[in-house]
């Protein structure tokens, strides 16, 4: 069953899934809170199905190749990464559902690509975090995160992601990387 609802609702459905006995490919982010995410693992385990929670960056052609790059030294030891997401039009721009509090936001709606990408290609573990978040007026919902990342290995990151840019944007950081190794860079 590929489950790709809204975030608030991915614990119910994929519990229910994994109960009837089929597998679960679950769209990210995993749930709205790690209680949710522990119920769902916990739902899989039991019932012996499959869980995975798809990460759609892992099959683009820019990123594989990044990824095959960095297994392969041609870049030296990740050092650091900047990751973006920047995008115009507000909230407006997103279906009205994403908008809702208990769906958390454009850092976990999207952004958690960002933070699976810095994972996936430095192979390591965020240790350390530290963010600004600006939220809508209107709303109150979060629409612009900025994020400083540890990783357990010394690597650092950043992760920008954001609805607020003004038109018209700007150039490649819709979705975009730049990796730093000790000797080169993507």
């Amino acid at each position: 069953v590929f489950i790709s609802t809204p975030h608030s609702t991915h614990a119910a459905l994929a519990t229910a899934a994994a109960a009837a006995g089929k597998h679960v490919l679950l769209d990210k982010p995993m749930a709205a809170g790690v209680d949710e995410c522990t119920r769902i693992i916990d739902a899989a385990k039991q019932a012996r199905v499959n869980l995975m929670v798809m990460f759609g960056q892992h099959f683009r052609k820019v990123n594989m190749e990044a990824y095959r790059l960095i297994q392969e030294g041609a870049i030296g030891r990740v050092q650091a990464i900047e990751s973006y997401a920047l995008n115009t039009g507000g909230l407006a721009a997103l279906p009205a559902w994403q908008s809702r509090p208990e769906n958390l936001g454009t850092l976990f709606g999207h952004g958690v690509h960002n933070f699976d990408l810095v994972r996936w290609l430095t192979g390591d573990e965020i240790s350390t975090v530290s963010a600004r978040v600006q939220r809508e007026g209107a709303s109150g919902n979060e629409v612009s995160t900025m994020a400083l990342l540890g990783l357990r290995g010394g690597a650092m990151a950043t992760v920008w992601v954001s609805w607020s840019v003004p038109l018209p944007g700007i150039p490649r950081t819709t979705f975009s990387a730049r990796v730093v190794g000790e000797k080169g860079i993507l």
